[in-house]
């Protein structure tokens, strides 16, 4: 499965910006390579392979036109030009759009040079030299053509490496200037040998100078406006002053290591400056405080004038988790390393329902740093320790499971940090028990089949496994590879059975679970003639017998045919193939994720030979009236309806917004089950790491080659669920009171108007239409409805 969904047409071309002045161009009529591929199907065409140096710009709006190339997904993007033989380079000139429907300006546009296109040597980033003329306009469509003079080089190869802004990055044109004869002899510098480590080396050290540039000149701003003596300032301006001569300091993270925030020695001196600023301005040396757990919080981030003293609230029914956090905010000279142990009432040691993590900040390649990894924090003999360097707001998270080990009653605890302070910890085990699987159904195309597909690898297979299950995914996802054909005759008889190993093996993995999906990704329609349809018949019949030895059932097996159908040749591909599995198995479900902007435009064929239909999320969120006219009407008529949700890159979605909201949302409309892409996709990389990904992330979990670590996204995800399930249990019992005959008291009416109003009242949040993480929002109503919806269920037990 694919990101696929199009860009909207919607603005006309604007103006190219001022050309650079007319040099030679080396580049012209000139071999290149592109890696990846591109991707981008409205200027897809086999000109890709001659059009960034053949002299033509496109016309028109960018992205649509042939003499464009471009991606949807890759980073980086390497373009790679042979000039022939060495030559003198005293420039360079890209083009290229963006500016509306997702797709931004290039974060960098690094290039280097070879003799060999073995030993590379860094020229520089085309985006900052071409800054020091004129930038592209910070809103709105336009052209911009990258581009410098200033350089003296040489080489034959000339390769960008570009870091996309966004998913997407397009080029219609590349030129190399000639340079003078003195670029021939110019020091190079020392060669690297790998251009993507050195692209790698090179985002993050840009990237680590322009977050702690913005932070500094927003310090300086608050420092210029506290109006502190000259000697109280003049230390804290010192501290600002030798951060930023760090910067220009090259970083090296290796693709194995963690880019955690800080991730340069200028960003920590930085944080220490940033704490003194705050004592010369009266704050104490440490700082406990409440901050909502899903908002996003930055790792300067102070607690608000007035804020009230930290405590936590938790409750919980049986056999869920949930989580809380507090912050504690460092504003001494020095590192602070904090043992946190949870004092209760007749109890020694940690109990065995609380887990405490330490929130780590990240970097991303879209945005700044973001707290979203949950790790557990090292355990002492008798609690936990956390890390806080100087100047850092530190998050704390506990998880609280509600399973036998924590009594139904109350525990008031005191979480005990030493010398940093401590804050009272209340729970409440209520008398509900969720069941041990939850009412919806949950997936993410884990691929977890075998082989290798993007971030699961031999390496964490059964981690990654053993980390869904915990989480409650119950609908895991195979490749095709699952179900090959084996060896069908001319007529389509199945004469030489296929090789049941890979299935046999992911049954295994994946015993026990609700349903097994299966991306088949045929790309073409069925041929309509009698072998064709025989050998899809004999080839359905083989699988479901073979399944029915493993004790699955034909209903428990669902086949994605053909990804995303937004135009009729996918819908072809699933009405001739549906067609006939139906008849041949017709309990089989045929399972279609249509993304027609307007579901109307789809062929009835395609959603007609569908057992369950899975609309994207953020879709019908855009056109809510459309869609719910179009498919609520088949719910009735029997399909199933489940929601799915592609957006990336993950680390800037909202954990509650898109992911614990999703659940609420299929509650509201009789959904079955709901599906996240993706668990597998981390970029190809470490999604601790996004600076040395390929790709974007969109794996919800932290997953690296050696593991996988929850987050704040995979934890809405579950919280959702329990959500759901509460409100499932809430509806239930009305029901099996309705039947008793039992009269409408007021809790049972008030039972009503919460299962009535309280999960609209939820979504219709306000900011909640918005999935992006840095957007405001009310992120509290969630849990105030389904505390009333847990304490009605005591009430009418």
């Amino acid at each position: 499965m694919r990101r696929t969904l199009g860009l909207l047409l919607a603005l006309l071309p604007l103006p190219l910006a001022a050309a650079p002045p007319t040099l030679p161009n080396l580049a012209q009529g000139k071999p290149y390579t592109l890696s990846p591929a591109p991707n981008y199907a409205l200027c897809l065409d086999a000109g890709d392979k001659t059009q960034l140096t053949d002299g033509e710009y496109s016309v028109g709006y960018f992205w649509t036109q042939q003499p464009t190339v471009g991606w949807g997904s890759g980073r980086p993007i390497l373009i790679t030009i042979d000039l022939g033989s060495d030559q003198a380079i005293g420039g360079l000139s890209f083009s290229t759009a963006a500016g509306t429907a997702g797709v931004g300006w290039p974060q960098a546009l690094f290039v280097f040079v070879s003799d060999d296109s073995q030993q590379w040597y860094d020229v520089g980033d085309l985006v900052a030299a071409s800054a020091t003329r004129e930038v592209p306009p910070a809103e709105g469509y336009a052209n911009h053509r990258y581009w410098t003079a200033d350089w003296r080089t040489h080489g034959r190869f000339v390769a960008v490496a570009a870091a996309p802004g966004t998913n997407y990055f397009f080029v219609d044109e590349i030129e190399v200037y000639a340079g003078g004869p003195e670029a021939l002899v110019v020091n190079r510098g020392v060669p690297v040998p790998d251009l993507r480590a050195a692209f790698s080396s090179k985002v993050l050290t840009a990237k680590a100078r322009s977050e702690t540039v913005a932070d500094a000149t927003r310090l300086r701003g608050e420092l210029a406006a506290a109006e502190l003596t000259a000697a109280v300032a003049k230390p804290i301006e010192d501290q600002i002053s030798a951060a930023l001569a760090g910067t220009q300091q090259p970083l090296d993270l290796p693709a194995a290591k963690r880019a955690l925030y800080p991730y340069s020695p200028a960003q920590r001196q930085l944080l220490a400056a940033r704490a003194a600023f705050r004592r010369a301005r009266g704050a104490p040396a440490v700082q406990l405080w409440n901050h909502n757990r899903w908002a996003p919080l930055s790792p300067d981030q102070a607690p608000p004038a007035g804020a009230p003293a930290a405590r936590l609230e938790v409750t919980v029914a049986g056999g869920e988790q949930r989580g809380a956090a507090f912050c504690i905010t460092n504003n001494g000279p020095g590192d602070l390393s904090v043992d946190l142990r949870p004092r209760i009432p007749g109890a020694t040691g940690r109990p065995a329902w609380l887990t405490v993590q330490q929130v780590e900040f990240t970097g991303t390649q879209a945005g700044g740093p973001v707290a979203a990894a949950l790790p557990t924090a090292p355990r002492t003999a008798d609690g936990w320790r956390i890390e806080v360097p100087a100047g850092l707001t530190r998050q704390v998270w506990l998880t609280v499971d509600g399973t036998a080990a924590l009594p139904v009653g109350g525990v008031q605890a005191t979480l005990d940090l030493g010398p940093a302070g401590s804050l009272p910890l209340t729970v409440q085990r209520l008398a509900v028990d969720l069941p041990a699987r939850p009412f919806l159904s949950l997936g993410g195309w884990d691929y977890t089949d075998g082989g290798a597909y993007s971030g699961v690898l031999e390496s964490n297979r059964d981690a990654v496994v053993a980390f869904l299950k915990q989480y409650h995914v119950d609908t895991p996802w195979a490749t095709g590879a699952v179900m090959p054909f084996g060896v069908h005759d001319n007529d389509g008889k199945l004469t030489t059975p296929p090789d049941t190993s890979r299935m046999d093996t992911w049954l295994t993995r994946w015993q026990g679970a609700r349903y097994y999906a299966v991306f088949n990704a045929f790309s073409r329609p069925l041929a309509d003639n009698p072998p064709a349809r025989r050998k899809v018949t004999e080839w359905i019949n083989f699988w479901v017998a073979h399944l029915r030895k493993w004790n699955v059932k034909p209903e428990q097996l669902q086949l994605l045919l053909f990804d995303e159908p937004h135009e009729p040749t996918g819908d072809q591909v699933i009405a001739t193939y549906g067609q006939v599995i139906r008849a041949a198995q017709p309990a089989v479900q045929i399972w279609t994720d249509p993304t027609w902007s307007d579901p109307r435009q789809g062929d009835a064929a395609m959603y007609n030979v569908n057992h369950v239909l899975c609309p994207n999320r953020p879709m019908w969120m855009a056109n809510r009236q459309l869609f719910e006219e179009f498919y609520l009407p088949r719910r009735e008529a029997g399909q199933q309806l489940t929601f799915y949700s592609c957006s990336g890159p993950v680390r800037s979605l909202d954990p509650y917004s898109y992911h614990r909201l999703q659940a609420w949302d299929c509650f509201r409309y009789g959904m079955v089950a709901m599906y996240y892409w993706a668990f597998s996709d981390n970029g190809s990389g470490d999604a601790w790491n996004e600076f040395a990904t390929g790709g974007v992330c969109y794996s919800p979990q932290f997953l690296s080659p050696d593991g996988v670590t929850t987050s704040k996204h995979m934890e809405g995800i579950r919280e959702g669920l329990y959500d759901h399930a509460t409100l499932v249990l809430l509806r239930q019992r009305l029901e099996q009171l309705r039947r008793e005959g039992r009269p409408e008291d007021g809790t049972i009416k008030q039972a009503a108007e919460l299962l009535r109003s309280g999960p609209d009242a939820v979504v219709q949040a306000a900011g909640n239409e918005s999935i992006q993480w840095a957007d405001e929002k009310d992120r509290d109503l969630a849990d105030q409805v389904r505390l009333q919806a847990l304490r009605l269920l005591e009430k009418l037990r």
